[in-house]
């Protein structure tokens, strides 16, 4: 029952983590006080980002704010969330 989800990058910058927006806002529900997709799946892809993904060396930190302004869900959440590396290098090595 989330309405929408703006994703954050944390990017090191040695002493402490800068937020860095990716996509500030993306809608997961058409009226967020009805529930007709409020269990919908969704996809974002990188080419959703408003600036590219950055490559860390240790991990990729990745903040997800949930919006909801329907007071109809006092509670709201992700379930089932996945994160995929595409390496278009191992697509060759492949037999």
């Amino acid at each position: 029952y989330t309405a929408s989800i703006s994703i954050e990058q944390q990017v090191s910058n040695g002493r402490h983590l800068d937020p860095r927006m990716l996509l500030p806002r993306k809608e997961l529900m058409r009226d967020p006080h009805c529930e007709d997709d409020a269990q919908a799946w969704h996809a974002v892809y990188s080419s959703h980002f408003k600036q590219p993904l950055l490559d860390e060396d240790d991990a990729i930190i990745l903040r997800i704010y949930l919006l909801q302004p329907s007071p109809n869900w006092p509670v709201f959440s992700l379930q089932q969330v996945q994160a995929h590396r595409f390496d278009p290098l191992l697509l060759q090595l492949a037999p």
